[in-house]
């Protein structure tokens, strides 16, 4: 080599040492990028998952664990626009729970939230890829169906009517029955330009008043000219 054959082997031993002390350094260079790179990853990781729990905190009811109602302006929203575009049946149902102050002065507000917490339990299992939940406020929920007929509308309502019969909830001072019932009133109707998710749900709550006027513990299913529609099971 040109180092041992002009005798400068002293020069050829420091260029190999220097050589790979270059080596040495590149890899340690090296290492370091893809230690920092990984943990570059796992911060992005971990804020992602802190973002995904925080919005789920922030659409979540914290009493019931069903979606709050900034979820359910945009869920309404999206889903009405939707069902405008497809020319699918939209049913919006509001209910609450009948005379469920009387329940919470005589029982005390803990047996009330836990009384709304088994109400929102039945309306979990409800649920489904058709069929969204939420807690308006108070004892008031929100129930949006896509794509349902009257008939299976009515049929799924008064299954949840039923289930919370059958928690069999004493109520003494309920002038309904003895045991905790809800009322609810439902908007169904094709929308049109125009329409909004708040021409349904003010529908379905005149539609859950005249339930009230007429002995609670009921259904109601109209259309958006708050016209009664016939079910037939």
């Amino acid at each position: 080599m040109y180092y041992q054959k002009n005798d400068m082997r002293e020069e050829y031993v420091k260029g190999v040492s220097r050589f790979y002390e270059l080596v040495r350094m590149t890899e340690e260079e090296s290492r370091k990028m893809i230690s920092n790179m990984l943990k570059i990853r796992t911060s992005l990781e971990r804020a992602n998952e802190s973002n995904a729990i925080l919005t789920q905190k922030s659409e979540t009811d914290q009493l019931t664990g069903l979606a709050n109602r900034y979820r359910l302006t945009e869920y309404s929203e999206n889903i009405t626009e939707r069902c405008l575009e497809t020319g699918e049946i939209l049913s919006v149902e509001i209910l609450d729970i009948d005379y469920f102050k009387q329940y919470n002065d005589n029982y005390g507000h803990q047996a009330g939230d836990e009384c709304i917490r088994k109400i929102a339990d039945c309306i979990k299992r409800l649920q489904s890829e058709k069929i969204f939940g939420a807690r308006y406020g108070g004892d008031e929920f929100i129930i949006i169906y896509r794509g349902m007929n009257a008939e299976e509308v009515y049929e799924k309502a008064d299954q949840l009517r039923q289930d919370i019969l059958d928690l069999n909830l004493t109520h003494a001072y309920s002038e309904a029955a003895k045991t905790v019932t809800i009322s609810q009133g439902i908007c169904q109707d094709i929308p049109v330009d125009g329409n909004k998710s708040w021409d349904f749900l003010h529908v379905a709550d005149n539609l859950l008043y005249r339930v009230k006027k007429k002995g609670r513990n009921s259904i109601c299913i109209g259309n958006l000219h708050e016209e009664d529609q016939q079910v037939e099971l």
